[in-house]
């Protein structure tokens, strides 16, 4: 089960999650943001 959080960023990272979700890189801004925080915590963080 999934837990609701909500977060505050800046808005380029916000529009470039939006791209990502546009050009179906993630599903939705929300699986972007799980996608790295999971790379963070895994020290796999590439641009």
């Amino acid at each position: 089960m999934k837990t609701k959080v909500t977060v505050s960023m800046e808005q380029d990272i916000y529009r470039w999650l939006k791209a990502c979700v546009d050009d179906k890189r993630f599903a939705h801004v929300s699986h972007g943001v799980e996608y790295c925080v999971h790379k963070v915590k895994e020290g796999d963080l590439r641009d």
